[in-house]
């Protein structure tokens, strides 16, 4: 390739990145430079075998319900629903459930979840266990747990669980009270789709739930 050749190939690069970053949306730069507020839930889980050593982890990002963000806004701002938020129906419960995976294999199916659709074939009633004071300790975040669930306890030996219910501390001895959303409880706030997991014997599993919202300046 000439030199001239060279100069020209280039030349044309240069205008062609020109002439992309005129057809970009100025948002896209914008984003990358003002991240604003940023908000995310998170689960962690541990799975144990009887002894106490840890034979499965994962941590999953949630999604948040519809029922969830309405409840955010309602408990924010002074809106005419006129929401309750004293501390029994605030959020405070981790909920497993094997719900089928058709029920959550979009985003959209998972925001659209309640506390009905939790219920499932899991043989003992305890499905939900509740932190009767979520840590709120570093700013900007709120983490409920760990609860531990067991087999023999809240689930029969070789059951699977398939998704994680985020809910209200405050319900009745059915299985998934603290998820619907009577008398103002938040209902299902959020969902966690996990990865299968199956306890056998006595093993337990530890589940973790994480709220954080964080800003520029947080």
């Amino acid at each position: 390739m000439t030199k001239s050749q060279t100069i020209a190939k280039i030349a044309s690069i240069g205008l062609l990145t020109v002439f992309v970053a005129m057809l970009t949306p100025s948002s896209v730069f914008e984003s990358t430079q003002n991240t604003g507020l940023l908000m995310y839930g998170m689960a962690e889980i541990v799975q144990k075998d009887s002894m106490g050593n840890e034979v499965f982890a994962q941590t999953v990002h949630n999604q948040l319900t519809t029922e969830g963000e309405k409840y955010l806004i309602h408990q924010v701002f002074d809106t005419a629903s006129n929401f309750n938020s004293t501390a029994a129906n605030r959020i405070g419960a981790i909920c497993i459930t094997n719900i089928q995976a058709s029920d959550l294999d979009t985003d959209v199916k998972e925001e659209a979840l309640k506390d009905t659709d939790l219920e499932n074939d899991l043989s003992n009633a305890a499905h939900c266990l509740v932190d009767t004071v979520v840590d709120d300790s570093t700013d900007s975040t709120g983490v409920i747990g760990p609860l531990t669930f067991q087999a023999g306890t809240h689930l029969a030996a070789d059951e699977t669980i398939t998704a994680i219910g985020i809910c209200g501390g405050n319900g009745g001895t059915s299985p998934y009270d603290q998820c619907d959303d009577a008398a103002d409880n938040p209902g299902l706030f959020a969902v966690v789709n996990t990865a299968d997991v199956t306890l056998s014997g006595t093993d337990t599993v530890d589940i973790t739930y994480t709220f954080d919202i964080i800003s520029l300046t947080t």
